[in-house]
């Protein structure tokens, strides 16, 4: 397990879901020493309207997960993520192979008798569930960024309450593309700051563009996420924003 866990809200089969998943985990996968996905389903006892989990039940789910490292001490598994979603919270692990899998859990699930549930697997060698389920897409990677900078100005003591100026930071290949960016990112309303040319051969050439609004979580999302899309269209990479923290 690394230290890199963050979550996410996303759709899945028409319903509000919360995925929260070992992102560090993909420098290293696929692991072939553990291709078999297994997973443990637990139908909540008290969801919320959108089938969430709710504040209730907080200590009891936190509970089951604190445990979760016995069970995966006895099948040799991995676990990688979660989700949470129309009434159910699914656990899922990689594993040497799937065989087995159910003794353990009905094993593990003797201390939570209070709990409804179902496990299964299935050979995954190409980790899909993890890459093609649980992982964010590069779009709601960038949300998840968006948050921690945010988490990181509040923990400075910034109130995410004031309007300033924000600068993001764009990287291109060539000068054509970078000054096609210039071009269609200024009819966004932001302004061109500076130009960032590369130091080595090497490097990439760049862009310091700013724009003007609040970086809280409600807003920052809508300032940064069309300059990313932006970037991606002309052939540059998005690579992120900062702002002075207002106290």
């Amino acid at each position: 397990m690394s230290d890199n866990w963050d979550f996410y809200f996303a759709q899945v089969d028409g319903h509000a879901a919360s995925i929260f998943v070992d992102l560090g985990r993909a420098a290293n996968a696929p692991d072939q020493s553990r291709s078999a996905m297994v997973h443990l389903r637990l139908y909540l006892r008290d969801p919320g309207p959108q089938g969430l989990s709710s504040q209730s039940e907080f200590d009891e789910l936190s509970g089951v997960e604190d445990a979760l490292t016995r069970l995966e001490a006895a099948s040799g598994a991995v676990y990688v993520g979660r989700n949470t979603c129309a009434g159910t919270r699914d656990f899922y692990f990689y594993a040497p192979t799937a065989e087995g899998w159910s003794t353990q859990v009905d094993a593990f699930m003797r201390a939570f008798p209070a709990y409804r549930y179902e496990c299964g697997g299935r050979a995954d060698p190409r980790w899909s569930v993890y890459f093609d389920f649980l992982h964010p897409s590069e779009e709601d990677l960038q949300r998840i960024r968006n948050r921690r900078v945010c988490d990181s100005l509040e923990n400075h003591g910034d109130a995410l309450e004031v309007a300033r100026p924000i600068d993001h930071f764009i990287y291109f290949s060539d000068e054509a593309a970078r000054a096609a960016y210039a071009k269609a990112v200024t009819q966004l309303g932001c302004r061109i700051e500076e130009h960032l040319e590369p130091k080595d051969a090497d490097q990439r050439m760049g862009l310091r563009v700013t724009n003007v609004g609040v970086p809280s979580l409600a807003q920052i999302d809508a300032l940064t996420l069309p300059l990313w899309r932006l970037a991606r269209e002309h052939g540059g990479d998005y690579d992120g924003w900062g702002c002075l923290a207002v106290k």
